[in-house]
């Protein structure tokens, strides 16, 4: 696996009034292992197609073509969709779209990737003055075809292109990707000739980060998303070669975040990045477990954080508020990486720590105080901890949080696949729209 997990900080050694009481946490984990055994080698319907998706060539071949033409025609290509549609895709191009970039810097030939997500017509507006439509593609992902937001764009996006001077093929910038059978956003692309590609449609969309419609932006920038798929795997194939009661990464945090919560009053999640390429992966988290787990009056509240930035916005909350939070802080190894502090400029004895050292060594340091903080502070914490950021790490990391929800869903006894709450407010707001609800 690409990563390492140390939840020594939550469990009661020393501390048992915020720590979980660790008989109860080997009770809680060796139950959670069975599950994810099962989910690993006997999945049922619903699991099955995700782990299906690791597969390594699996839908990547037909889309090699594809993702091909859009590196070589465009400089920019805008990814359309909103929440799981574009949040796992957004993760893993964001996390990873550094390794195209040498030690100079320097961009290979290759597009922008922009995903636009919200429906702002103010931004939406800016968005087709920043770029030159000739250079551009746009691929519209909705995993229903029926999601509203996508729509609106599409709609919008088709006539803007329609009015470009000396005219667009529009077949040719435009692609969109929704799952099999009819649907709005097939509709009116068969109506206007754009080509479409099918979503897995058994997987919904936060658990789709492994399926083609979210490795398909990284793929026309270049990526190896064969490697992240590898990383993904190599989490469930140590579910498949672990003893019950072995350790089990994904077991043992659905054991923390389930016992806590349950045990300890903990229902605030805080998943805290350091480095900036890795905040999406907060932001895809936050809506892996709550969509799937805050259901029937149970779930946690997961908060996502970004290093430095919220250690001077929430960690005085964190530390002296209401201790109904627990920490993962997912940190990479900056040490002895960046500029150095130039030890001219370093004239008073106050920065003397500044001397020899570089700004990566910094970061490394509050990524530590800020752990040991937080412990000493009665905050239940765990760490990630990446050698490198790459796809095989990313990959990795991500299918742990997958697994982790799943898990948990079943030891909280809740399906994790549906959204009921939040289906009312769609068609509340279709009637608003037609004029039904005053």
């Amino acid at each position: 696996m690409g990563y390492t997990h140390n939840y020594d900080y939550c469990l009661g050694k020393e501390n048992a009034d915020f720590g979980m009481n660790i008989a109860d946490f080997e009770k809680l984990r060796l139950q959670a292992n069975k599950f994810a055994n099962k989910i690993a080698t006997a999945p049922v319907a619903s699991v099955k197609p995700i782990l299906d998706a690791l597969g390594s060539y699996n839908g990547i071949e037909n889309l090699k073509a594809l993702s091909e033409k859009f590196r070589d025609s465009f400089e920019q290509v805008v990814i359309f969709g909103t929440g799981g549609s574009t949040l796992g895709g957004k993760t893993i191009y964001s996390a990873c779209k550094h390794l195209n970039i040498d030690e100079n810097f320097n961009k290979p030939n290759k597009p922008t990737i922009i995903f636009f997500e919200n429906i702002d017509p103010y931004s939406f507006e800016g968005l087709f003055q920043r770029f030159d439509p000739k250079k551009t593609g746009l691929i519209f992902c909705s995993k229903s075809g029926e999601t509203s937001e996508t729509i609106a764009h599409l709609l919008l996006s088709i006539e803007k292109f329609k009015r470009v001077k000396d005219g667009i093929d529009i077949g040719k910038h435009f692609l969109t990707v929704t799952q099999p059978g009819k649907n709005s956003i097939r509709t009116i692309s068969m109506d206007n000739k754009i080509v479409t590609i099918d979503s897995p449609p058994k997987i919904g969309g936060r658990f789709s980060a492994f399926s083609v419609n979210s490795l398909l932006p990284s793929m026309i920038a270049g990526l190896d998303v064969i490697k992240f798929r590898e990383g993904g795997k190599s989490v469930v194939d140590q579910i498949r070669q672990t003893k019950l009661d072995g350790i089990i990464e994904p077991a043992s945090g659905a054991a923390l975040a389930v016992g806590l919560s349950s045990t300890k009053g903990k229902c605030m999640s805080v998943i805290m990045t350091y480095v900036d390429r890795l905040e999406d992966l907060g932001k895809w988290y936050r809506q892996l477990w709550a969509e799937s787990l805050g259901k029937d009056g149970k779930g946690s509240t997961p908060i996502n954080a970004l290093g430095t930035i919220d250690q001077h916005s929430q960690l005085q909350l964190y530390l002296d508020g209401p201790k109904d939070k627990w920490f993962s802080v997912i940190s990479i190894n900056t040490e002895n990486t960046g500029p150095q502090f130039p030890d001219i400029l370093i004239n008073t004895d106050d920065l003397d720590y500044l001397k020899g050292k570089k700004l990566g060594d910094l970061m490394a340091a509050e990524q530590k105080a800020t752990i040991e903080t937080l412990y000493k502070n009665s905050c239940p914490v765990r760490t990630f901890n990446l050698s490198k950021l790459d796809e095989f790490s990313l990959g990795s990391l991500m299918m742990h949080f997958i697994l982790e929800t799943l898990i948990s869903a079943e030891l909280m006894n809740i399906n994790p696949f549906d959204q009921p709450a939040v289906e009312s407010g769609k068609v509340l707001t279709r009637n608003i729209m037609s004029g039904l609800e005053k």
